[in-house]
């Protein structure tokens, strides 16, 4: 199934591609997945709306004929479904063309700003881990700087940190913690979003 998603869409490089979830019943399967190709920073929504409109027909009603056929002899793709997540997940499009219009304020209510970025931090296995972001990380021309903004910390798969996870993120200090242990030595990379 990845390989024929790699090959619709003609990404160069098949590990962008990441597996979310698998289920199968007796008369579905659900296959869920996210593209890394896009852009990380900032919620990349026309690209998504772009690669979404490539699996719909033009009408945006039924799946498009090419995607039917590179997987007519495994099985028949009845639906298509976009869901946002990360960064885009609370930033709704308000019309069928994608195209993000002015609130009737005509106040530009745009994405913050990373001024500072958290690059890396060095953690050990077994230590506390305690950092609290920096008061200029991000601007907003309406809110102000870090202190007045809501931050989440995400995957690299924008998708939200389980509450299992080593690192954890406190929203109202807007800090780090977490005490990584031997088996979650190594780099990972995350997103925190302002």
């Amino acid at each position: 199934i990845l390989e024929k998603i790699f090959a619709y869409f003609g990404d160069k490089d098949p590990s962008k591609i990441s597996i979310l979830q698998i289920e199968m019943n007796q008369d579905d399967i659900l296959f869920r997945w996210t593209n890394e190709s896009v852009p990380v920073r900032v919620c990349p929504k026309q690209d998504i709306l772009a690669m979404y409109n490539r699996m719909k027909n033009q009408a945006g009603n039924t799946v498009a004929p090419g995607l039917v056929s590179i997987f007519q002899n495994d099985f028949r793709v009845n639906d298509v479904e976009l869901a946002f997540k990360g960064l885009c997940k609370d930033r709704p499009i308000n019309n069928k063309e994608g195209v993000a219009k002015l609130p009737p304020s005509g106040f530009d209510n745009s994405m913050p700003q990373i001024i500072n970025p958290v690059d890396k931090l060095n953690v050990m296995a077994g230590e506390l881990l305690q950092y609290q972001v920096p008061e200029d990380l991000c601007s907003d021309p309406e809110n102000g700087k870090t202190r007045y903004l809501d931050l989440s910390l995400l995957t690299k798969q924008r998708l939200e940190v389980t509450s299992d996870n080593w690192l954890q993120f406190d929203k109202k200090n807007q800090e780090f913690y977490g005490v990584p242990l031997e088996g979650d030595v190594g780099r990972e990379a995350y997103q925190l979003v302002c």
